[in-house]
This record gives C-alpha cells, sequence and structure tokens, in this order.
C-alpha cells in the first residue's frame, strides 16, 4: 500500500467532518420543524375540542328547553290533546303463585 498524504488525509477528514456537521443541522431542522407541525396540530386539536364542547353544551340546553313542563304543555295544546278531568288510575298487576 503506498502512504496516504497529508493533504490527502485531510481532505478526508474535512469531508466526513463535514457530512456529519450537515447531518447534525438537518436532524435539528427536522426536530424543529416536528415540533412546529406537533405544535400546530396541538392548537388545531385544542379548537376543535373547545367548538365540540360548545355545540354539546347548546344540544344541552336545547334538550332540557325541549323536556320543560311549559314547552311539552305547548305541544299538547298544538296536538289538541286536552288533559283529563279523571284522575289516573295504577293498575296493579296480578301475581302468580
Amino acid at each position: 500500500m503506498k502512504p496516504v498524504k497529508k493533504n490527502t488525509a485531510k481532505l478526508i477528514a474535512y469531508t466526513g467532518l463535514t457530512i456529519f456537521i450537515m447531518l447534525l443541522a438537518t436532524n435539528v431542522w427536522l426536530s424543529t420543524n416536528r415540533r412546529k407541525i406537533a405544535q400546530q396540530m396541538r392548537t388545531e386539536l385544542e379548537a376543535e375540542k373547545s367548538r365540540l364542547i360548545n355545540e354539546i353544551n347548546k344540544l344541552e340546553a336545547e334538550i332540557a328547553k325541549q323536556k320543560s313542563v311549559t314547552n311539552v304543555r305547548q305541544i299538547a295544546k298544538e296536538l289538541n290533546m286536552v288533559q283529563s278531568d279523571k284522575p289516573v288510575e295504577i293498575l296493579q298487576a296480578e301475581t302468580r303463585q
């Protein structure tokens, strides 16, 4: 084997060091980019979560409104349903022994 010249050894060392620094810089850039994307996704998901919670609250309020006695009476009136004068009788079921 021929001995490697000093200049060639330096060139190989500098080339290796340059490649290492480029890989390190690429890794840092990718890591930073991933963090930005993750933060953006977190922000979007939090906004969606808030929107869904608000929608659920509106629906629950609407359900409570629909169940109110006043609303039920209004619907019954619109359907021409009248309240009976007779008291409600609860029938007992026969028991078998």
